[in-house]
């Protein structure tokens, strides 16, 4: 793929004189650089003055360097120290005015204000000058109008003829094909005509468990994966690619570690001569004259060793004895550490050392060794480019209504999934509202897959006449249903489907449709989306699909619903016991209940179930099992439930004929035994002496616990005194789990005992 040379020029007396952040420009940094709109081969960035010759100045010096695109940032209203046309615009060699009515145009849809806007875009030898609104929005925005007219527009002024040519024929392929093609015309009139009486009775997509979820997303989520080479600089929250090695050692001279004075050989105490002073930058292979035994160097920390050197004494152990115009010229050393306080060459890193390995998260330690080490330009993975999209006729943009008509709902998931995205590092584009219209829902989502690589709808993905959006997604656009409802409150409608490539997209992309209520949409995004996004950037699969587990405690009884629930809750270590606290109420519609905390308190309605807090962003706190107990009928409670069998296992009359009978009951309900019930059950084996049925119980109650992989884990824990007191071991440590030994499985137990 071509790829471009960049330079980026904020122009702001503020940000020049550091009065004021540069967002704009950070913001067209990141976007820029991201590939979402053309791969960056060579990147600058300054910061001038409102200035007309500065300005002209750093421009002309792009030029020079042969910058294929340069992009200005400010400058372009009408207030008397906006300049950037009066500087741009003489220096042009032709005009590129479509590019001024491109962002005129499509800007004053947004905004009325954009009518003050002054652009001068144009080419200046063969670099395309683009300019752009100061504001971080104005200024994505503008140039979110006009990219993709931009590659082809630097092709052009370097006359790379294949690529115009390519591009002239894919227009011709597009025009030929039509922008909306019969059978998806077809399908948004039948979905446009399609009436109340005639939707869905029953969800058509299976629902499925949050485990098998997350193999489906394990799955797809690393078979494609694209490479880029960025400058370090900008390669925080990447996933680096390849093992890097240093290049020489750190340090790469011998260093004091201390204020203080070098030594040669000799007496360490006693009085010394002071001969001169060596600092940071001091060559360590220069020959100080008269460094002697009776002789020190002052050095600062971190300074290179003058020859001879073999030990630094602190300054704290010394004592000034006579000084000369300020200057030290005798001192007493008094005393000295155990610690020669030598930095060796190398002894932080050697020559070849594995300083950052493939696959690593680039934090700010790893790009300060990178530095160290002069690796200024890395291979990392790609980012996915998210965009957002709210679906909704009731559905209006905060910042267009000072006055909510009635009726209508502020959208208010589109802003809170860009910040989300935004604050995992991940380029976010917004893709508005889109209203419940099969043809306009059809044209947005159209648009938004040809400008991004994962997008996230809100609303539309339920029950209700007007959720068309999955089904604009499968028959339109060829998107194969990863998952359509999931097992878990809050958020059982959300989905992810995949479109696979074809002509005229090369690479697949992916759509979440996740609920329209506030709490679910966060809710799916912090243990669906966001993961998943994580391993499409290199991270590890394994270590994401599912999120990590810690056991926690109830802070109360908890009336449990069929579906896992994920409550938002806050996680504390009361001395050495995590605990968590519930957000208030739970609705999730209510927003407020996402404010304070660290984690989803996750719960299984299960006689032994897994509840888990899971951490909603990388943090040390990550998810949790504890045991629930639910009455397995609805006339014993559970303690009810569990002493009947304790009481029936430990009869002394008991033989072996009713334990299996026993147990065989006790399969039948949906539950797992509790740990009290597999105890008496073990020891009524013992009293028979069957430990080969004893074993075939532990194998039932460990088939139970198929499903949920932390439960078997819990129950031996509690019943491993009672294993080793009666001598029994688990199939496991008998090697049934190997396939030639294996026992018959629960169901052919099932059906032959009584």
């Amino acid at each position: 793929m071509k790829s471009y040379s960049v330079g980026l020029v904020t122009i702001s007396d503020s940000c020049f004189l550091g009065q004021q952040a540069d967002t704009a420009g950070d913001n067209l940094s990141e976007i820029l650089l991201s590939g979402a709109y053309f791969v960056v081969s060579s990147f600058a960035r300054s910061c001038v003055p409102d200035e007309k010759h500065v300005i002209q100045e750093k421009l002309l010096k792009y030029v020079n360097e042969k910058v294929d695109l340069v992009v200005t940032t400010g400058g372009t209203g009408i207030s008397p120290r906006d300049v950037t046309p009066e500087a741009v615009t003489p220096l042009l060699d032709k005009r590129a005015d479509g590019l001024n009515m491109a962002m005129m145009t499509e800007s004053l849809k947004v905004v009325p204000t954009a009518a003050l806007s002054r652009s001068a875009c144009g080419s200046i030898g063969e670099t395309l000058v683009v300019t752009l609104p100061g504001s971080r929005k104005g200024s994505v925005g503008c140039f979110s109008f006009i990219s993709k007219a931009l590659p082809h527009a630097m092709d052009l002024l370097k006359e790379n003829t294949s690529e115009v040519k390519q591009h002239h024929a894919s227009l011709t392929t597009r025009s030929a094909e039509g922008s909306f093609s019969t059978d998806a015309s077809s399908v948004v009139e039948r979905l446009s005509l399609k009436s109340v009486a005639s939707r869905n009775r029953e969800s058509p997509y299976e629902m499925i468990c949050m485990s098998k979820a997350y193999d489906l997303m394990k799955e797809i989520s690393t078979c494609e994966r694209h490479v880029q080479k960025i400058p370090v600089d900008n390669a925080l929250g990447y996933v680096i690619t390849e093992n890097l090695y240093a290049p020489e050692p750190i340090p790469a001279f011998t260093t004091s570690t201390r204020d203080g004075y070098c030594l040669a050989e000799g007496q360490v105490t006693g009085l010394k001569r002071v001969i001169g002073s060596v600092t940071a930058g001091f060559d360590p292979q220069r020959e100080i004259v008269g460094f002697t035994s009776d002789a020190v160097v002052r050095i600062s920390t971190g300074a290179p060793l003058p020859p001879h050197t073999v030990r630094v004494v602190e300054v704290e152990f010394t004592r000034l004895v006579e000084e000369k115009d300020g200057e030290e010229v005798m001192i007493e050393i008094i005393g000295m550490s155990s610690d020669n306080n030598i930095r060796a060459a190398g002894s932080d890193v050697s020559k070849d050392d594995l300083v950052v390995s493939s696959g690593s998260v680039l934090k700010p330690a790893e790009i300060e060794i990178l530095v160290q080490n002069q690796q200024l330009v890395i291979s990392v993975f790609k980012k996915p480019l998210v965009g957002v999209m709210s679906t909704g006729d009731e559905l209006v943009d905060a910042q267009k209504f000072e006055k909510l008509p009635l009726g209508m709902v502020i959208d208010c998931n589109r802003p809170g999934l860009i910040a989300a995205c935004s604050e995992a590092g991940f380029p976010v584009r917004d893709l508005g509202i889109v209203s419940d219209d099969a043809l306009k829902t059809y044209t947005s989502l159209k648009n938004a897959l040809e400008r991004c690589d994962v997008l996230i709808t809100t609303g539309g993905a339920s029950m209700s006449e007007k959720d068309i959006v999955k089904s604009i997604l499968i028959e339109c656009f060829g998107a194969q249903v990863v998952f359509g409802r999931l097992f878990m409150k809050p958020g059982k409608p959300a989905g992810l489907l995949r479109i696979p490539p074809s002509s005229g997209n090369t690479s697949q992309k992916f759509v979440f449709t996740l609920p329209g209520n506030p709490v679910s949409a966060l809710v799916c995004w912090h243990i669906l989306v966001l993961p998943f996004l994580r391993v499409l950037a290199g991270q590890s699969a394994e270590d994401l699909l599912p999120p990590k587990e810690i056991t926690v405690k109830a802070p109360h009884k908890i009336t449990l619903d069929a579906r896992p629930e994920y409550k938002r809750a806050i996680l504390q270590w009361k001395g050495e016991e995590p605990r968590v606290t519930f957000t208030g109420a739970q609705a999730s519609s209510r927003i407020l209940s996402m404010f304070t905390p660290n984690g989803l308190f996750t719960m299984f309605r299960l006689t032994l179930s897994r509840v888990g807090l899971r951490a909603l962003a990388p943090r040390s706190n990550p998810v949790a099992t504890i045991s629930v107990r639910q009455a397995s009928t609805a006339e014993e409670s559970d303690e009810e439930f569990d002493q009947r069998f304790i009481r029936f296992f430990s009869r002394p009359e008991i033989d072996g004929w009713e334990i299996r009978k026993g147990f065989k009951d006790l399969y039948s309900y949906d539950v797992i035994p509790d740990p009290k019930i597999v105890d008496a059950a073990l020891r009524a084996c013992r009293r028979v002496n069957d430990h080969s049925l004893a074993v075939r119980i532990l194998e039932t109650v460990n088939a139970k616990c198929a499903h949920h992989p932390k439960v078997w884990p819990y129950v031996v824990s509690k019943i491993r005194p009672t294993l080793d007191e009666l001598g029994v071991s688990l199939p496991e440590e008998l090697g049934y789990d190997k396939p030639e030994l294996a026992l018959k499985s629960i169901e052919e137990h099932a059906g032959a005992w009584p």
